[in-house]
């Protein structure tokens, strides 16, 4: 928990010395693992899934048939702003199952020169939520059980004639801009069918070329509803929305074996990223739909050996173009009541670059190194966002990198024990769209070791080790919503931890 501030700002400034909980800096703990948020806290997860696959041969095809079916219950509840006082908890009651078929048939044509594979797509899904926000829990009461209106929501002195937004007094309708608690229901029903096809061609022994497309087509509905808990009036009545999106998707290449050590390829691919509806809307104009997200990504590699298979060599270097970039946005409004945007931002391009490494010094020695650079950043963005081109992107690190040994002693009776240790580093990322700096990782660095003993028929394996090492402490997760409830959150990472583990190798 980071960035805690006085929340009681603004339009709530009048309700200091109300015997509500003051909310600073105090609450802020000298442990990244220790907060003061209430028993709002918990995670239960039931997860449970069939699948199975029926493969037919005839007349040369390859006919796969593939089921599947999962159901999941999710519950789980929250108290990000780290303190005792309520200023958010929420607790969420997520059900989802979903049933997807696919017919796929491969095969050859040509002398085998031509290897392709088509097939269909269908998906169903219904999921459900209920959502209990309770945010400045105590306000709508403290409220009405004053003797008038008597707080300013506004510029206005009080008490004054309606409608001034003047707040105070039993049964006050301004009160209820001050309850912005809620309980919410949301229900969406997904379908989507798609079918694809995509061959590779060898126009010789070393140059081969692939072409794929895929149609998709996705249907939503919609149905949301939300009660303020406090006043119980109904701000979102029950409603229902739907939307539907479609979308050709193509992926082209080439690759060209220049030796048996070394290969490089070309391509080109149109991605797609369906559209969908804002869950977290106060209002029924509110509930509207988000357009889908489009991507077209570009890359070139190669792929090779060096000195007797002792060295590997990979690399690439892209470039993605996205159109239409979703985002989620927390802001607030003027009674300092958050609201959550859900749209699209704008244009964006990623490009950079990777390398990746795979050394044998000696038999029993393996060395293994990566580098990659990022470059992602937005190149237009719609004015209705309220964001600009300065922002970085979500999870986006300038540079990565990552290292990792490995020796191996051979011991009696053709047994072996194995010492292995990986250090891996990224720079800065913010978890948020705004960038919220309180939020942000800085660039941190993680060590793993870890000893694997194999018996001599390789049918037991003992494996211990330590994770995260040097006990570095970094975060995983973050939002800020500063300008809307008065803090950031960052959920960090696991601290040092060791493991044992057996294994038996069927």
């Amino acid at each position: 928990m980071v960035g805690l501030y006085n929340v009681l700002a603004g339009p709530l400034a009048p309700l200091h010395g109300l015997d509500f909980p003051i909310y600073d800096t105090s609450w802020l703990t000298d442990d990244v693992y220790v907060d003061n948020s209430t028993d709002s806290n918990f995670n239960k997860q039931e997860i449970w899934g069939v699948s199975g696959t029926i493969t037919w041969d005839v007349a040369g095809l390859t006919v796969k048939s593939i089921t599947s079916f999962r159901e999941m219950d999710l519950s789980f509840g929250t108290d990000p702003d780290g303190s005792p006082a309520v200023i958010i908890d929420e607790i969420d009651v997520n059900e989802q199952e979903q049933f997807s078929q696919e017919f796929q048939a491969t095969g050859k044509l040509f002398d085998d020169r031509l290897n392709w594979v088509a097939g269909f797509y269908y998906l169903s899904e219904d999921a459900s939520s209920e959502l209990t926000i309770r945010t400045y829990e105590g306000i709508f009461q403290m409220l009405e059980a004053l003797p008038g209106p008597i707080f300013p929501l506004g510029p206005v002195t009080c008490p004054a004639p309606p409608p001034a937004p003047c707040a105070g007094g039993p049964g006050n309708p301004v009160n209820i801009a001050l309850d912005i608690g809620r309980f919410a229901t949301l229900d969406q029903q997904t379908d989507s069918i798609a079918v694809y096809a995509q061959g590779t061609f060898d126009f010789t022994d070393r140059l081969s070329g692939t072409y794929g497309i895929r149609y998709t087509d996705e249907e939503k509905d919609f149905t949301y509803s939300s009660l303020l808990l406090q006043s119980g009036f109904q701000s979102v009545p029950r409603s229902s929305v739907n939307d539907s999106w479609n979308d050709v998707s193509h992926r082209v290449g080439l690759d060209f074996q220049w030796s048996d050590d070394l290969m490089t390829y070309l391509t080109a691919a149109k991605g797609f990223k369906s559209g969908g509806f804002n869950g977290r809307g106060r209002s029924v104009n509110e509930i509207t739909s988000y357009e889908p997200e489009e991507l077209w990504s570009y890359e070139f590699g190669l792929k090779s050996e060096w000195m007797d298979r002792r060295i590997r060599l990979n690399g690439a270097i892209f470039f993605n173009d996205y159109t239409d970039m979703q985002f989620t946005l927390s802001s607030s409004d003027s009674s300092g009541a958050q609201i959550i945007i859900v749209g699209n931002a704008g244009a964006a391009e990623v490009k950079g670059f990777e390398l990746e490494t795979v050394m044998l010094p000696s038999a029993n020695f393996k060395l293994t190194a990566s580098v990659g650079y990022l470059d992602a950043k937005y190149t237009e963005i719609d004015p209705g966002t309220g964001l600009n081109l300065d922002l970085k992107l979500i999870g986006s690190p300038e540079w990565s990198a990552a290292v990792g040994a490995e020796y191996t002693v051979p011991l009696q009776n053709s047994s072996s024990l194995a010492f292995r240790a990986d250090y891996n580093y990224r720079t800065k990322v913010y978890f948020d769209t705004v960038n919220t700096e309180s939020g942000a990782q800085d660039s941190y660095g993680l060590l793993n070791l870890r000893a694997t003993y194999i018996t001599s028929n390789r049918n037991w394996g003992l494996i211990g080790g330590i994770t995260n090492a040097t006990d570095e402490a970094y975060k995983i997760m973050g939002i800020g919503v500063v300008d809307s409830l008065g803090f950031s959150s960052s959920i960090y990472g696991r601290p040092r931890e060791w493991f044992l583990q057996a294994s038996y190798y069927f």
